[in-house]
C-alpha cells in the first residue's frame, strides 16, 4: 500500500482542526453507522422512523466542509487526490487520519458536524420528498456487518427493532429499483452480485444484509440528492452512466444475466453493454 504524502502545510492545518470543538448551532439527528470491522473512516449514518403514511430516512454524511475551509492547504490536498482510495489491506486517505479517522469520522458517542439526506418515503417504498440540510450527529451505535446481521436476527437485542425497520424499508427501494430495470446491487447466482457501479463486486461484505441496507440506503440518498440540485438548476457535477447503443432494454438485460450463471460470463456481457461512467454538469442517468 502507498500511503497519501500530504505537504506540511496541509499537516499542519490538520492538527489545528483536530483540536476545534464540534459546531453547536446545528439540527440534532439520530444515526449509526454500519461498516466494515476494520473501518476507521465512518464518513455515513443512517436512521429510520415509520410515519402515517410510509417512513422517514435519513442519511448523514461527514460535513468535511464545516473544518476545512476552501482555497486551504487541505482544501487544495483534498482536490489534487479526489478520493479515499480503498486497498485489499488498509487505504490512502484523501485527508490526514488524524481528521478521517478521528475528527471527521462519526465515531460513537462523539458529536460531528454531519450533512443530512432527509427523505420521505411513500408505503410502497418510492421516495415523495428530500431535505438536506446542516445537522450534528452524535452516532448511537458503531456496528459492523456481522454484528448488524446478528442483531438483526435477535429480536431480544436493543438494537433489533431500528435494524429490522431499516431492512423492511431497503427491501421496498430495492423493489422500487428493480421495477424501473436496474441491475446494480443485484445477486445473479451463487456468490456473483453486481454493485451499485453495475460491476462484479469482490466484497467480501456484500453477503451481509445490512450491507444491502446501506446500500439501498445511499443509492437512494445519491438518486434524490441528485434531482434535488437538478429541479433547483444548482451547478453540480453528476456521475452518469449510460448503456451502450448495441445493449438490450433493461427488462431483456436482467433475464439474459440471471440465465448466464458465470462470473465470466457476466463480466463480459457488462463490458460490452455499458459506457464508462462519467462525470458532466447534467443529470443523465445511472443505468446500473
Amino acid at each position: 500500500m502507498i500511503e497519501q504524502r500530504f505537504s506540511t502545510e496541509a499537516i499542519t492545518q490538520a492538527k489545528a482542526v483536530s483540536s476545534q470543538t464540534a459546531a453547536d448551532d446545528r439540527i440534532l439527528v439520530q444515526g449509526i453507522t454500519i461498516d466494515g470491522p476494520t473501518s476507521l473512516d465512518l464518513d455515513d449514518a443512517i436512521w429510520c422512523e415509520e410515519t402515517d403514511t410510509g417512513a422517514t430516512l435519513q442519511v448523514h454524511i461527514s460535513d468535511v466542509s464545516d473544518r476545512i475551509p476552501q482555497n486551504t492547504p487541505l482544501d487544495y490536498s483534498a482536490i489534487a487526490t479526489t478520493q479515499t482510495r480503498y486497498h485489499k489491506q488498509g487505504n490512502s486517505p484523501m485527508l490526514p487520519r488524524i481528521l478521517s479517522e478521528a475528527t471527521l469520522s462519526l465515531q460513537e458517542g462523539q458529536p460531528r458536524a454531519t450533512l443530512t439526506f432527509e427523505l420521505e418515503l411513500a408505503n410502497d417504498g418510492s421516495v415523495s420528498n428530500c431535505k438536506i440540510f446542516e445537522s450534528c450527529l452524535s452516532s448511537a451505535k458503531r456496528f459492523a456487518y456481522a454484528e448488524a446481521d446478528y442483531a438483526i436476527a435477535s429480536p431480544k437485542l436493543r438494537w433489533h427493532n431500528t435494524l429490522k425497520l431499516c431492512q423492511q424499508w431497503a427491501a421496498k427501494l430495492n423493489q422500487q429499483r428493480m421495477a424501473t430495470g436496474a441491475i446494480g446491487a443485484s445477486a445473479f447466482g451463487k456468490n456473483i452480485y453486481i454493485n451499485e457501479e453495475g460491476k462484479l463486486s469482490t466484497n467480501p461484505n456484500a453477503k451481509y444484509h445490512s450491507h444491502r441496507i446501506i446500500e439501498e440506503f445511499m443509492i437512494a440518498a445519491n438518486t434524490a440528492a441528485a434531482q434535488w440540485l437538478a429541479d433547483r438548476d444548482q451547478p453540480a457535477l453528476y456521475r452518469n452512466h449510460t448503456a451502450k447503443a448495441i445493449a438490450p432494454g433493461q427488462d431483456e438485460m436482467l433475464q439474459a444475466l440471471l440465465v448466464l450463471g458465470s462470473a465470466t460470463a457476466i463480466r463480459r456481457r457488462l463490458q460490452g453493454w455499458m459506457n464508462r461512467a462519467e462525470y458532466g454538469p447534467a443529470l443523465i442517468g445511472h443505468f446500473a
